[in-house]
């Protein structure tokens, strides 16, 4: 039971999405594998742009949940010792240090919030070019095979490629 609570769904959509983009990528070879070679070109940057803002966002996660324990730590001190934080007239100064560690978070969770809009921004950027790279390409393969009895790219092609290998 308790590795069908760990796994439950997620087996089954990584096999799902596993497979999509292998047969993705086979049916963009399919149908132009000059294409789909160009197209995939991309990938690496975008992998590579991926993994960095993910390692970052990462970092920041974990600043951001150590100061929220830090403030937390500090409100529970302050309840479990109330009477003497009380007696000691020591509000203030209790309040002090919880806002102190909220405005670390909150420091951190601007942050966060900022390479995550910009991680996106470049992720888009990357696969909006790789689209552009891709019908600049296609078209220039339709061109030159217009001379041909049987072109090896039509319009067809291109946007199955484009499609299937883009994302």
């Amino acid at each position: 039971m308790k590795v069908q609570e760990a796994t439950g769904e997620k087996l089954g959509l990584c096999i799902f999405f596993i497979m999509t983009s292998v047969l993705s990528l086979g049916n963009a070879f399919w149908h132009g594998w000059k294409l789909t070679l160009v197209i995939l070109s991309s990938a690496p940057v975008l992998a590579i742009a991926t993994g960095i803002v993910a390692g970052i966002q990462s970092r920041l996660t974990s600043t951001e949940q150590t100061s929220y324990a830090k403030s937390g730590n500090v409100a529970e001190e302050a309840f479990n010792n109330i009477r003497t934080v009380m007696a000691f007239n020591g509000t203030k100064k209790e309040i002090q240090r919880y806002v102190d560690g909220l405005s670390e978070a909150r420091v951190a969770g601007k942050k966060r919030g900022a390479i995550s809009g910009l991680g996106l921004g470049l992720m888009w950027l990357i696969i909006y070019a790789s689209y552009a790279l891709a019908f600049w390409y296609g078209s220039k393969l339709i061109i030159e095979g217009r001379s041909e009895k049987d072109p090896a790219y039509k319009p067809s092609n291109m946007i199955v490629v484009s499609t299937c290998s883009c994302c």
